[in-house]
């Protein structure tokens, strides 16, 4: 199987402590790359672009996923969002690295779904540092 492989360490991200939402999000998209449509894994979203390719992943109520207070979201030491495409599914992993009571802690939270979009064959880890 041919798989495309990425790794980006250039990303951004922001959380909205109201909403409780995070969003990751690439310093730089491709030139000639536009949002297309987003894909919702039950409050795991990824946005898609012309390309077919991955531009940016939003968690709704992450403290919930990750089963840790609002507090301890916005100060993350560092995340890891690894998304699998296979031509049949979506995988998603999100790895988080927090600092609860001055200890280093890591959570994960998974989603998966049917790959109804058609997008290619590839593997992205995103890594995300604070």
């Amino acid at each position: 199987m041919d798989v495309n492989s990425t790794h980006r360490k250039e990303e951004s991200w922001d959380y909205d402590f109201v909403n409780d939402s995070f969003f990751s999000y690439p310093k730089e998209v491709p030139e000639g790359v536009e949002y297309v449509t987003s894909i919702d894994f039950d409050g795991i979203i990824l946005d898609v672009g012309s390309d077919n390719s991955v531009l940016g992943v939003e968690i709704l109520d992450i403290s919930k996923k990750l089963n840790v207070p609002k507090s301890n979201i916005q100060h993350p030491a560092n995340m890891k969002i690894e998304i699998d495409v296979s031509k049949e599914t979506i995988e998603v992993k999100l790895s988080f690295a927090l600092i609860m009571r001055n200890k280093p802690i890591t959570r994960t939270a998974l989603a998966s779904g049917a790959n109804d979009l058609n997008l290619a064959v590839a593997s992205q880890v995103r890594a995300v540092t604070a």
